[in-house]
């Protein structure tokens, strides 16, 4: 069966003083932490852990062709190979499980009734929350 796996790549912290360095701030959103997700198959030729090597040499393949061209990726990265050594490098990754969705916590807050107990300081927020209070009095789902 396959199921959705989520990793947050996060980078190194001499990453981030790597790009202090460079005057250049076209690639500063890569000391931004990452959420990247994949189709893994429960069992199948990969192991998990299989699959997160997997996910390390993409990420970097990815970063190699869509960002080498910009200005500074040099400078910081040198001459990076697609390889699992060049994304331990500069970059950690961290299998998340995700459990919960909005639309999950939405959901279960109508249907367990705590809807009409959530408080919001955001006007457009409890406009939505007030209409699935409503919803949920007159039995909608």
């Amino acid at each position: 069966m396959k199921h959705t796996s989520h990793f947050l790549i996060t980078p190194r912290e001499h990453l981030g003083d790597k790009f202090n360095d460079v005057t250049d701030n076209s690639l500063s959103d890569l000391v931004d932490p990452i959420l990247w997700s994949g189709s893994e198959v429960d069992k199948g030729e990969l192991t998990a852990t299989d699959y997160e090597h997997l996910v390390k040499v993409l990420f970097v393949d990815t970063l190699i062709r869509e960002r080498s061209p910009d200005n500074g990726f040099a400078e910081i990265f040198g001459t990076l190979e697609a390889s699992e050594k060049s994304f331990d490098l500069f970059w950690n990754l961290k299998r998340v499980d995700l459990d919960w969705s909005v639309d999950d916590a939405l959901e279960d807050a109508v249907a367990s009734g705590s809807i009409s107990t959530i408080h919001s300081n955001n006007p457009r927020v409890r406009v939505v929350l007030e209409s699935m209070y409503k919803k949920q009095r007159m039995g909608h789902p």
